[in-house]
């Protein structure tokens, strides 16, 4: 089946070897900004986007976060993100590895990226295999392309009753700001792109260099 086609792609060990249709690295900016201000953010990346309707999507989605642990050092997350908005969509699962910290001359944040459609029963087929759900949140927002690169501006809610997505809560009075690019391994001018791009929203809001492995969900 496509789901088991799928998650055999992933072939995760201890050193973190990626077997999939390709291995690709993201390269990653983020920071915060305030909901008052969120909607000067928003007209700034209007203007930089590409002028297409794809080019700026209002999104809802759901995400789990879903881990095993294969050693007492080495853990395996990965994640199921499906909209809300557009149910009839195909789930997607991802895989992004630990930020790469040898080069500390790279202006943006570093790691291996595998994401994949996958069919409606994944959540059961990864516990099958031993993964664990360590938590689940809704995110809220705007998606904006230039090109190759992307940009989402979105509010982070609490679930409050699971699996009941109704009821969610604000974890905070910000919107998180990114903006990524996804490349072939070796694409030195990604991290340059993705750089220039944030440098233009400032001061609205200054973009950083962050472990994104586990957002904050105080």
């Amino acid at each position: 089946s496509r789901l088991l086609i799928t998650c055999q792609s992933f072939k995760v060990s201890q050193t973190e070897t990626i077997m999939s249709r390709g291995s690709s690295q993201e390269y990653l900016l983020q920071g915060s900004i305030l909901d008052d201000a969120v909607e000067m953010i928003l007209h700034r990346l209007r203007g930089m986007s590409d002028d297409s309707v794809e080019s700026q999507i209002k999104f809802k989605e759901h995400e789990l976060v879903y881990s095993m642990r294969e050693s007492t050092t080495s853990v395996v997350n990965v994640r199921v993100r499906r909209s809300l908005a557009a149910p009839d969509q195909p789930a997607t699962l991802c895989y992004l590895g630990h930020p790469e910290l040898g080069d500390k001359s790279r202006p943006t944040t570093v790691r291996t990226c595998v994401e994949v459609n996958c069919s409606p029963n994944v959540r059961a087929f990864l516990q099958e295999l031993g993964f664990r759900l360590e938590f689940e949140y809704v995110t809220q927002g705007w998606r904006f392309r230039r090109n190759r690169l992307k940009a989402t501006v979105a509010k982070v809610h609490k679930i409050l009753s699971p699996p009941n997505l109704d009821q969610i809560s604000p974890l905070s009075k910000s919107h998180l700001v990114e903006v990524s690019l996804v490349s072939n391994s070796g694409d030195e001018r990604a991290a340059n792109e993705v750089q220039t791009f944030a440098a233009q929203l400032q001061p609205l809001v200054n973009l950083e260099k962050k472990d994104p492995r586990r957002p904050e969900m105080q």
